[in-house]
């Protein structure tokens, strides 16, 4: 069995969880790897096709892809991203292959890049032999547009637990108490964009100085150069600038994950966020969003803590209930690594996908 995984260019959670999946199928598959030029580390295992055109919509990146389809022959092409699934189904049509088509989407926006366009065309990715949703919530927001699937699965993102040792979480946790001052961390691992409301963090940290708990925050991640200046320049203005830490872009998270007591993460939407599912590998419990998308992906009092209501005050709440109750805090870090193994394992995910593409090898398209 021939795998070629299409990405469109991205520097988020979809382009880690496109490299982890194709890197995990080649214990079972031949696979192969067109569209991300960078930032993944060398695998033999792994053939690689790039694109001078990092555009899905580019007809240089169509050219591209056509060549990697010929090229590679695959049986199967896993489109993550509704452009890279058009182009895979406008290539099936023109070249005369007959390839199977899985397309995955990792998002819950309700505005598209170029919308008028993009709307219309969703009804043509029912076309695809199967579609992949990461969560119910998203499958059902999609079925608003017209995305129907006759064929889908439901399966998260794929994790692979990272191993951190014990010396170097200590040293990273003194190095950052020192550096704010705080007594209590608490942790923001995400692309930074509006929508990860990465002020709302801010002002939450803000709160909880002001209620008598010395705590810090750690912002790990980058994103636009100018809206990083807004959130430095918000921290400046509430004063709060010197109990917070914008760490940049790191290629271990998880070391700034264990190193704090435990996580915030006040987004407005997202599919399935790696950053939740890394946490609770990790044994690390979160304060989260009530966003349907996120309070219908963990649970309440059991393996983390959802606002009622998307205010920082409202956060403040939840982080200061953990910083005083350290009997509830072990609780909930027990809960959330039992989520993790009863939903987000690596060896059962991976078998999911096993089966979505070995159903799809052998003709038998299965409805989740």
């Amino acid at each position: 069995m021939k795998i070629l995984f299409s990405s469109e260019q991205n520097s988020g959670g979809g382009a880690v969880s496109n490299i982890n999946l194709a890197k995990e199928t080649t214990s079972f598959a031949t696979v192969a790897f067109f569209g991300i030029g960078y930032n993944f580390d060398e695998n033999r295992a792994i053939i690689y096709y790039d694109s001078k055109s990092k555009q899905p919509l580019r007809l240089r990146y169509f050219f591209d892809y056509r060549h990697a389809i010929r090229n590679f022959n695959p049986d199967i092409v896993h489109s993550t991203g509704m452009y890279t699934g058009i182009l895979a189904l406008l290539i099936r049509i023109l070249s005369r292959r007959k390839f199977r088509i899985v397309m995955t989407l990792h998002h819950t926006f309700r505005k598209f890049r170029m919308n008028y366009i993009a709307v219309r065309l969703v009804k043509y990715l029912n076309k695809v032999d199967t579609v992949h949703f990461l969560t119910d919530y998203q499958r059902m927001l999609y079925s608003d547009y017209g995305l129907k699937p006759q064929n889908y699965r439901i399966i998260p993102n794929i994790i692979v637990p990272r191993d951190c040792s014990v010396i170097e979480v200590n040293n990273l946790r003194k190095k950052l108490i020192n550096e704010i001052s705080s007594e209590w961390l608490i942790v923001f691992v995400g692309r930074l964009v509006e929508s990860k409301q990465i002020d709302v963090f801010i002002r939450t940290i803000k709160l909880i100085n002001q209620c008598g708990f010395n705590a810090g925050g750690v912002v790990v991640g980058n994103g636009d150069n100018g809206y990083v200046r807004e959130l430095k320049n918000l921290a400046e203005e509430i004063n709060i600038h010197t109990k917070l830490l914008f760490t940049g872009f790191t290629s271990r998270p998880e070391l700034y994950i264990k190193a704090c007591d435990f996580c915030m993460f006040p987004t407005l939407g997202e599919a399935l966020p790696l950053f939740i599912i890394e946490s609770f590998s990790l044994k690390k419990t979160m304060v989260l969003s009530n966003h349907p998308s996120i309070s219908n992906t963990v649970s309440d009092n059991i393996d983390s803590m959802v606002v009622s209501d998307h205010a920082a005050d409202m956060y403040a709440e939840k982080c200061i209930q953990l910083i005083k109750n350290p009997e509830l805090l072990r609780k909930l870090e027990a809960g959330a690594y039992s989520t993790y193994n009863q939903y987000y394992e690596l060896d059962s995910v991976v078998k999911k996908f096993k089966n979505m593409y070995s159903d799809l090898y052998s003709g038998e398209n299965a409805t989740n």
